[in-house]
């Protein structure tokens, strides 16, 4: 997954990543190391990651931390907080869940505020020329309400989603119904990664999955004028 994130920011000319559940800032500190040098804009709404994150970002000036969950609508919510930050999401977990993932179990809920894509995204592309976004979200059962709250943004060209082959939290949709609404928006599988097995060590609970637009007919132009390369994804 790394080697293929690294050649659709490379082959996308991402210049924006929306780093959507950002935790304490892990995904954001891997597109660094593999050479990302663009803008990130991180958001979190969890108030124990909150103070990591905003600490590492603090030492990257194209780093910018947005302390709101995103969703279909704006508004508050419920936030259920559990003995992993990483676990922590708009849904509660379901109760066979906690006995596979210990790390799932609920230690506490807050009020959070909700955003969306398409409100948040004028201030995430300010100043920059002709945004070509990698959205990256990975809300822990929350994905699918992402996607709809921003829904027909061309610049977003590129989405890195968590995928559910098996559900951990309450109406968690299915990894065919995020697949289906990306490719509703035009979007094409690129890679997938398990992420989490169940207990047998053979049945995939989630993945990873990168999918992408294909390029328009002017950008493949403007590409072939340059010289790079058409075929950096093959192996």
């Amino acid at each position: 997954m790394d080697w293929a994130l690294n050649a659709v920011l490379r082959d996308q000319s991402v210049n924006c990543v929306l780093d959507v559940g950002a935790n304490v800032g892990q995904f954001a500190q891997m597109i660094r190391a593999l050479g990302y040098a663009g803008r990130i804009v991180s958001f979190e709404p969890s108030p124990r990651a909150l103070p990591t994150l905003r600490a590492v970002a603090a030492r990257d000036a194209s780093w910018i931390v947005r302390p709101v969950a995103l969703a279909a609508e704006p508004g508050v919510a419920e936030f259920h907080l559990h003995t992993g930050s990483d676990y922590d999401s708009l849904h509660a977990a379901l109760p066979n869940a906690t006995a596979q993932f210990p790390r799932l179990t609920e230690v506490d809920t807050v009020t959070v505020t909700l955003s969306t894509l398409a409100l948040e995204y004028a201030e995430a592309v300010a100043g920059l020329h002709e945004p070509r976004i990698l959205l990256k979200s990975d809300t822990q059962g929350h994905d699918l309400d992402v996607l709809a709250g921003g829904p027909g943004l061309p610049q977003v060209v590129a989405v890195l989603v968590e995928l559910s082959a098996q559900a951990i939290y309450e109406g968690q949709p299915s990894m065919t119904r995020v697949m289906d609404a990306l490719q509703d928006e035009g979007f094409t599988p690129v890679a997938f990664q398990p992420i989490s097995h169940a207990s047998d060590n053979l049945r995939i609970i989630e993945f990873d999955g990168l999918f992408m637009r294909p390029r328009d007919s002017s950008d493949e132009t403007a590409r072939q004028a340059s010289g790079a390369p058409l075929q950096r994804l093959k192996g």
